[in-house]
């Protein structure tokens, strides 16, 4: 059952968390051969292109249910030396086994109206399930914004997260319990992605950050691993150029964030780099209240060259 009708996509629109893919890489390759990589709901096929930025030497693969969006995806692929197929089950098996499958905006339904006709846990699953079969034991899988949560899935028992310094967030969908039940609502807010916790106690704080997960078949529940992502910036001789943080700027002028809302404190920085020519960096840090410990945590940071040559 097809979750997401919008073919909206972009060239590198999650940059953080391919950076987080390639530093990670080296865990779900096996042997000496290529990596083989696919993007799950390809839509026109930007994210070919993004891949095939971020990974010069895999083989790249995308699939679809949409044939006019395919049909797009095909021209961009024979430009990217890439590979894009009718997405079923059969041609998953075909095509298959991948060392990384993304499905990025692919497995929610937005805006969430009649999850349980339009979308059930039950066709989320079976999606979840066929991307498990075309994964090789080792493998990545990304999953950023997903209507329902990966840990309530049969498989996810055999997925150890892999959190990184550069993903702050895994996505701004409503989030739904198994019986569509909603647990968190994206509300607008001054304080950026923030959300509405409906039920507490159905949901965790790792359910708003977790969006990369790795196969671990002869384990059951392995721990969460911590990836630190060298973004190619020595910030060893630096300079400030200008620095703020919107969050506390908005608690000046505005009410402070209401009891249940999980808001995110964004701080930024303009960073003049020695070692790169006093090159203009932007820095973009990142972390999200965590109602059930008090607090913030999660902290985030991506880095990368300012728009604008100040000098």
């Amino acid at each position: 059952m097809q979750a997401q009708f919008s073919n909206a996509t972009a060239f590198d629109r999650y940059p953080g968390l391919m950076l987080a893919l390639k530093r990670m890489k080296g865990s779900a390759k096996a042997g000496s051969r290529p990596l083989r990589i696919l993007s799950y709901g390809c839509s026109i096929g930007e994210e070919l292109i993004t891949l095939r930025l971020y990974f010069p030497d895999a083989e790249i693969f995308g699939c679809d249910v949409n044939e006019g969006a395919l049909k797009i995806a095909s021209g961009i692929a024979e430009k990217v030396d890439a590979t894009v197929f009718k997405s079923t089950d059969a041609s998953l098996r075909e095509h298959g086994p991948f060392d990384i499958v993304t499905a990025m905006s692919v497995l929610c339904l937005h805006p969430a109206k009649d999850i349980i006709k339009r979308f059930p846990f039950s066709a989320y699953e079976h999606n979840i399930g066929v991307i498990d079969e075309a994964l090789s034991d080792g493998g990545l899988f990304a999953l950023f914004n997903s209507s329902y949560l990966f840990r309530g899935t049969t498989v996810a028992e055999h997925y150890q997260p892999m959190a990184a310094d550069t993903v702050g967030s895994n996505g701004f969908a409503t989030r739904h319990a198994r019986n569509g039940d909603v647990l968190a609502t994206r509300i607008a807010s001054d304080f950026g992605l923030s959300y509405k916790v409906d039920d507490i106690e159905r949901i965790r704080f790792e359910d708003f950050m977790d969006c990369i997960y790795k196969k671990r078949s002869g384990e059951k529940w392995p721990d969460r691993k911590y990836i630190k992502v060298d973004q190619g910036f020595d910030c060893s001789e630096t300079n400030i150029a200008y620095s703020w943080s919107k969050s506390e700027h908005l608690d000046d002028i505005d009410q402070k964030s209401p009891e249940g809302i999980m808001d995110m404190r964004v701080s930024f920085r303009l960073i003049k780099a020695d070692k790169h020519q006093s090159q203009l960096f932007s820095e973009r840090a990142t972390s999200r209240r965590d109602l059930w410990h008090g607090g913030y945590r999660g902290k985030s940071k991506f880095i990368c060259p300012a728009w604008m040559d100040y000098s």
